[in-house]
């Protein structure tokens, strides 16, 4: 029972650490994302206002 469950435990680590680094980039990608389009969104905004 104990070594089975800490099979189950190392198997779990395992998995985290492959998702996780990929998870981060996804993460850091979607903020990119975000952060261009409100950028666009505001200079277009703020250019529109200006003419």
């Amino acid at each position: 029972m104990g070594l089975n469950c800490l099979n189950i435990t190392r198997a779990c680590i395992r998995i985290f650490l492959l998702i996780f680094p990929w998870w981060l980039d996804c993460q850091r990608f979607i903020t990119a994302s975000l952060l261009m389009f409100s950028k666009n969104n505001i200079f277009r905004h703020v250019s529109a206002l200006c003419k």
